[in-house]
């Protein structure tokens, strides 16, 4: 059998020199224990290529033999539309193994591309403190990707956090910090970061966006920015529905 009593790090080397079909094959003509083992060593890079060449039910075959970090890293290397097709047929134990080793930042990623029974899995086998960091995480990559459909250019701020955000928009720069909360009302706390965010970056406004409602205290506070010419706002967004409200609070804050 081809390959069969090749050592594994001489087999790891032919799969990384042939094409993609012909390393394939190589890897089906092995026995369980030789594939489980080649399948460890590979590169990532050697694995997503073997994956790309062979039939939907081969694919199923290989990645049931992955660990949950080669998992991940597929996640990352691959569009979104793949790595969904891929995950489609893990079982949910699997999945859930998947998102315990991926950071916080990184689980949204891996939710977009579930189905809603997986995402549901996902989120209750956590610490509930930790699947609230990722809910969290959830809504400001939901909230960064509905500001860049609106046409504006996004730059994290404070060393890449997604909470934070800096938005140019007609030439004029606005602070865009995003609070989500499980319930309740955003709250003159969540506005005053912004606003403060703002003063300390030199942008010209600031918008507090949230998944919650606005509380009184935010609107009159709003109000009394106006009348003093301080550019600060709030908005709730939930869902793309909201983009056209998040657009025109953007561009009220540089007109």
């Amino acid at each position: 059998m081809l390959g069969g009593r090749m050592p594994v790090a001489q087999l790891v080397t032919m799969v990384h020199g042939l094409p993609a079909r012909q390393a394939a094959d190589l890897l089906m003509s092995l026995p369980a224990d030789r594939l489980d083992a080649t399948l460890a060593a590979m590169r990532l890079a050697d694995i997503v290529k073997v994956l790309e060449a062979v039939q939907p039910d081969r694919q199923d075959g290989i990645l049931a033999k992955l660990s949950p970090e080669q998992i991940a890293g597929l996640l990352r290397s691959v569009p979104a539309g793949q790595a969904a097709r891929l995950l489609s047929s893990l079982p949910r134990d699997r999945i859930v193994a998947v998102a315990k080793g991926l950071p916080a930042s990184e689980v949204p990623m891996l939710l977009e591309v579930l189905r809603p029974e997986h995402q549901e899995a996902v989120l209750e086998a956590m610490d509930p403190q930790w699947a609230g960091k990722v809910v969290a995480r959830r809504y400001e990559r939901g909230v960064a990707q509905a500001l860049a459909r609106t046409n504006v250019k996004v730059a994290s701020l404070d060393g890449g956090q997604s909470d934070a955000l800096l938005v140019e928009v007609l030439d004029r720069f606005i602070v865009v910090t995003v609070h989500h909360h499980e319930h309740g009302l955003l709250t003159l706390h969540d506005l005053r970061k912004a606003e403060e965010t703002a003063h300390r970056t030199q942008a010209r406004g600031a918008l507090a966006v949230s998944n919650v409602p606005l509380s009184r205290e935010v609107v009159e506070y709003h109000r009394e920015a106006l009348r003093w010419g301080r550019l600060i706002n709030a908005v709730t967004w939930v869902d793309p529905s909201h983009d056209g409200l998040l657009a025109r609070m953007l561009v009220g804050l540089v007109r």
